[in-house]
Order: structure tokens, then C-alpha cells, then sequence
């Protein structure tokens, strides 16, 4: 698999739109990387931003994707 798309690629893997890859590298939430007129970004990077990554209430060493920390405390709610 790829590690890297164009913008184009990306947004359509995402099934987001280009401007949205162009705002994030522009807030630096990407990196973009550029030869001449190509530009690529990492694949990783975005799928970071989908999944953020909540630091637990209990312990601040254990960190887990916001999804798993939201089941854990609704199963916690419905006992």
C-alpha cells in the first residue's frame, strides 16, 4: 500500500476535498511535501486527524482513540 498521495488522491481516498487537504497543510495540521509541482502528503497523517487519540481520565500514560474512550464510558453508563 502506499504511504503517500497527491492532494487529488488523497481527498478521494478520503472522500474529502482538496481545499480541505490544502487548509489543514496551511494550519499545519499536515505536512505536505513538494518536488517542483508535485505535492504529497502522508496517508498516516490524515488518518491521525480521523482518529484523535483521547488521553484517559485514569491514567495519563494510557492513551486511546476517542471512539474506544466514548464506548468504554457509555458500557460504564448503561450498568
Amino acid at each position: 500500500m502506499k504511504k503517500y498521495l497527491r492532494i487529488k488522491e488523497a481527498s478521494k481516498y478520503f472522500s474529502i476535498s482538496p481545499s480541505t487537504i490544502k487548509r489543514w497543510i496551511k494550519l499545519n495540521k499536515i505536512t505536505a511535501y513538494k518536488h517542483e509541482r508535485i505535492v504529497i502528503v502522508k496517508i498516516s497523517d490524515i488518518e491521525k486527524l480521523f482518529n484523535p487519540v483521547q488521553t484517559d481520565y485514569e491514567s495519563k500514560d494510557r492513551q486511546i482513540p476517542v471512539n474506544d474512550y466514548v464506548n468504554e464510558i457509555m458500557s460504564e453508563l448503561e450498568n
